[in-house]
């Protein structure tokens, strides 16, 4: 059976060993990595990889293969804020970039992305209050009735 992979988390969600790893990757080829200290080395790369997060993950990255990648999806999850965790109103998006791009401009410091085994993309986005828990998934028939019920009582 699949198992759940992680396509993306930002780099201070990972072990020591994989900081090291990537900024080891990051300097390769270059001869400046002593002029920084381990804080700074850690910024570069942490800037490094949100560039490749915003520039590739769903144009040329492991978004680029996903089965949600040009279906309609919706966004389903909570919100962690500093009185409690609220669930939020699914909304519905033409696709899994529109979807992602919703997510990422939450104003959030740190993302994790994994597919789960049924092909449903689970966002972490941990911010000062909180975490944030979102899941994509592709739109059925159900999703649109859930859509439907939720606007009616919750207006929107």
């Amino acid at each position: 059976m699949k198992k759940e992979r992680v396509l993306y988390e930002d780099l201070y969600l990972k072990s020591e060993e994989e900081i090291d790893e990537l900024i080891k990757d990051y300097f390769d080829g270059r001869d400046d990595m002593d002029e920084y200290t381990r804080e700074e080395q850690e910024e570069l790369v942490n800037d490094w990889l949100v560039d490749c997060f915003h520039d590739d993950f769903g144009k040329n990255g492991n978004l680029a293969y996903s089965n949600l990648k040009d279906v309609p999806v919706v966004i389903t999850g909570e919100l962690g804020l500093w009185d409690g965790k609220h669930k939020i109103i699914p909304v519905k998006c033409d696709n899994l970039s529109e979807a992602v791009d919703k997510i990422i401009n939450s104003d959030c410091d740190y993302y994790r992305f994994v597919e789960d085994r049924f092909g449903n993309l689970k966002v972490e986005a941990y911010h000062h209050d909180g975490t944030n828990h979102f899941v994509i998934k592709k739109w059925t028939p159900k999703g649109r009735r859930c859509l439907h019920y939720c606007k009616e009582v919750f207006g929107g």
